[in-house]
């Protein structure tokens, strides 16, 4: 498959797939999904450490029961089955992920709230619209151009395969662009011709898009200004907020493997705060750290392989995702007692990878934070977003020196049916 192939595709994907198959999100395989925000505040580590250090004392004082909840309104069954849990069991459900050695995983502090909220992907798809795709599209492209120095792309739209509308491009020199619209959103994403051009980096106003990873996360959005006003024009879109993710994994010697910029407005949307993603319209900068074949740029500091992508909603964040209920939060040391007793969820990972992981004893967990996470139907949509307690444990270091972690599930809501779930998974194991 060429690039100019590649390049398209990834603007045809669903929204399951957006965050993964997109360049700017692109992983090696042997690197499982995330679904949760890591922060690097040094005021948040310290709640962590002291939430984690007293619940590890309570539950080695005391033996904790699995609890039971009498007016629960979801099963352990059916949460399971949500995430396509069939062949976890115990501890040997958990994700992994690195982190420098001088960093810790300053994940959400939980919230000191009675209820939790429940919300559900409404299935509020449109139909396809060439004139409200074009009314996207065309202008954001023609600024584009302008900004970058390119000629004028020469392009005309056309009806995918998949029946999403799509951008071809007739004409291109220095940059690759696509665009696409589905029932749900409107996406266009433009990153440069680095195959053909290696030193090439995108150029907007005279402006090169590079970041320093060495500098603070303050420091790389204040040097950022000047793009984030040309992104904005070219966007015909402000936002407010800004947050930056990075990424590390146990073998590049070179810092992070991913750093990306997001630029989003926190308050359209509660879970805009709590999810890596935001699920409202964003930009997002992306920069790729890995070697992904001879010859491609990493860098210990300067990162300058860069993606640029802009996801417009059709419909409003709050009317796609809303809050369908609330439901009564349990407290950590029942989580802890779900917890020791391995009755936890691993996420969005492959099940099978899973079962054959080395068990993991959380006993004497490091971290403990708070996330959202989501299913999937079968067409790939989101459904239910649910709390969950996130468990972060130190488990070895990383050939280049990095920290392993592994992290399990634990839900933050009142759950039935747990052990007549887990003891099913367990006779299926045997």
């Amino acid at each position: 498959m060429n690039k100019n192939k590649i390049i398209e595709a990834f603007g045809l994907l669903d929204e399951k797939f957006v965050e993964e198959a997109n360049p700017e999100n692109a992983k090696k395989m042997h690197r499982l999904r995330k679904r949760l925000i890591l922060r690097f505040s040094a005021l948040a580590a310290c709640f962590c450490f002291v939430l984690a250090l007293s619940a590890r004392l309570v539950g080695t004082l005391f033996h904790l029961p699995v609890p039971t909840y009498e007016n629960a309104v979801y099963s352990a069954e059916y949460i399971g089955g949500l995430f396509d849990i069939k062949n976890d069991y115990a501890t040997s459900s958990y994700q992994t992920f690195c982190l420098p050695p001088k960093y810790s995983p300053c994940l959400k502090p939980f919230p000191q709230e009675q209820y939790f909220s429940i919300y559900n992907a409404s299935d509020t798809k449109k139909w396809l619209s060439r004139i409200e795709f074009s009314a996207f599209a065309d202008p954001i492209i023609s600024r584009f151009a302008s900004a970058a120095g390119e000629e004028a792309f020469e392009y005309y739209v056309s009806k995918s395969s998949r029946g999403y509308l799509n951008i071809e491009l007739k004409k291109i020199k220095k940059y690759f662009l696509n665009a696409s619209q589905n029932e749900y959103y409107n996406y266009i994403i433009f990153t440069s011709s680095r195959h053909e051009n290696p030193e090439m980096t995108i150029t907007l106003d005279g402006t090169k898009i590079t970041a320093d990873q060495t500098k603070t996360d303050e420091e790389i959005l204040a040097s950022f200004e000047k793009t984030k006003e040309s992104l904005f024009r070219i966007f015909g879109k402000e936002f407010k907020n800004a947050k930056i993710i990075r990424e590390y994994d146990e073998y590049s010697s070179h810092g992070v493997t991913f750093l990306r910029i997001y630029f989003y407005n926190e308050n359209e949307h509660e879970l805009n705060s709590i999810l890596e993603t935001p699920v409202s319209d964003h930009i997002c900068i992306s920069f790729d750290n890995s070697l992904n074949w001879n010859g491609d740029i990493v860098s210990d500091n300067i990162l300058s392989v860069a993606d640029v992508y802009y996801r417009q909603n059709r419909t409003k964040a709050q009317n796609t995702i809303t809050e369908t209920k609330k439901l009564k939060a349990i407290s950590l040391a029942d989580a802890e007692a779900l917890l020791y007793k391995g009755y936890v969820f691993g996420g969005h990972s492959c099940p099978i990878c899973m079962a054959q992981q080395n068990k993991v004893d959380f006993h004497s967990y490091d971290f403990v934070g708070f996330t959202y996470l989501n299913g999937y139907d079968e067409n790939g949509k989101a459904t239910e977003y649910f709390p969950f307690y996130e468990f972060c444990k130190k488990i070895g270091t990383a050939n280049n020196g990095n920290t392993i972690y592994a992290r399990t599930y634990v839900p933050a809501i009142e759950l039935y049916g747990y052990e007549e779930y887990f003891k099913g998974l367990e006779s299926e194991h045997k």
